[in-house]
C-alpha cells in the first residue's frame, strides 16, 4: 500500500543521526530543482517537502521513508 500524506501531517523518519520529527509542507508531483538537484517525481511517485520541527530545515523524501505520527509530540 502506498503511503499518502497531506500538508500539515506530522511525520518522522530515521536519519543517520536518529529519528527526526518533521511536518509535511507540500506534496510534490512534478519534477523540480531542490537544493541544486533535479528531483524526478510524478503523480504516481510523489515526494514530500518536509520541515524539521526543531530547526526549520527543509528537505524532501519519498513517502516510503516517512511514518505518520498519530499526534504532534
Amino acid at each position: 500500500m502506498k503511503k499518502e500524506f497531506k500538508a500539515g501531517h506530522h511525520v518522522e523518519w530515521n536519519s543517520e543521526a536518529g529519528h527526526v520529527l518533521e511536518t509535511i509542507k507540500k506534496k510534490i508531483i512534478s519534477t523540480i530543482t531542490f537544493k541544486g538537484y533535479t528531483v524526478q517525481v510524478s503523480k504516481e511517485a510523489p515526494q514530500y517537502l518536509i520541515q524539521s520541527e526543531t530547526t526549520d530545515h527543509l528537505d524532501m523524501h519519498k513517502g516510503a521513508a516517512l511514518k505518520k505520527l498519530k499526534s504532534k509530540r
